[in-house]
Parts: structure tokens; sequence; C-alpha cells
């Protein structure tokens, strides 16, 4: 990951977001800054700090949340696409868990439809975004079965 920030940093070439003007470009710029403040050769320690939480942390006990979660899932993700949606149910045994997978999503999901993020975080979470002919329109979850995946979200995703 230090050695190489900008495949870290770099987005597939397939994902939408290189259809965002200069986001890829800050990506690389983030990267560029985390990566080289103590040097061109960047200090792995503070790198290594952060990885070893991983080892020496016991897993957050959840049981006590209680309020909805939403889980966003890629099912093209190459760093969680191993996590199957039943894992996230069980990791929040005492919450209303609601997983949105997205067939053609990468690691990258929560920006592409972060349109629907939005619209869950304010309380619009038992419906779905889509754009069909032209027109953004919140549906049931049941009526979006068998439509097109690149119907999701705003209109300018089609554009």
């Amino acid at each position: 990951m230090l050695q190489y920030p900008m495949q870290f940093f770099g987005f597939e070439e397939g994902s939408p977001l290189h259809e965002i003007e200069g986001f890829q470009d800050t990506a690389f710029d983030e990267a560029a800054r985390a990566h080289n403040m103590r040097g061109q050769s960047a200090d792995p320690a503070p790198l290594m700090h952060e990885l070893s939480l991983y080892c020496s942390e016991s897993v957050m006990d959840s049981a006590h949340i209680s309020v909805p979660v939403f889980v966003y899932l890629g099912l093209k993700d190459e760093v969680l696409g191993t996590v199957k949606p039943s894992d996230w149910l069980a990791a929040y045994p005492n919450s209303e868990v609601l997983v949105r997978t997205y067939l053609n999503g990468g690691h990258d999901v929560q920006y592409r439809h972060l349109d629907q993020i939005l619209l869950d975080m304010a309380g619009a979470g038992d419906k779905i975004l889509l754009c069909e002919d032209g027109v953004e329109k919140m549906v049931l979850p049941e009526t979006i079965e068998g439509r097109n995946p690149e119907l999701l979200g705003l209109c300018i995703w089609q554009d």
C-alpha cells in the first residue's frame, strides 16, 4: 500500500466514479498527501499501527445497537467480496438490518450510491431511488426485481 499508493487509491477501469470529473484525481491527491507526509519513502509506522489494531482489539459488541442499520454491498467488491449479506444480519442481532446489494458494485459502491444512502438517512429507507425514462422516482424494493440495475440512482448516472 505504501509502495504503490496510486494502485490502492485507484478505482477500477469500469468504475462509474470515472464519470465524475476530478474524482479520481482527488483520490490520487489524497494518496500522495497521506503517503508522503513524512518524505517520499513514507514512514510505515502509522499504517502498521492502524493495521495492528485489527489483531489486538476485540470484535465490537453490537448487541446493544437497536437502531436500523443499512449496509451497501457491491457484489464485485474485491475487498469485502467474501462477506455475505447474512454476515451483516448476524453482526447486528438486535437491529433491523437492510442490506442493499448491487450486482455490478465494487468497493466504490458507497460513492456511486450516495444518493440512496442520503435518502435512507433521511428516513426514506423503505423505498429505492431509480431513474426510468429520464424521471427519478422512489419505488418499493419489490418492484425493481428483474429491472436493469443501471436504473438505480439519480438520472445523472445514466447521462
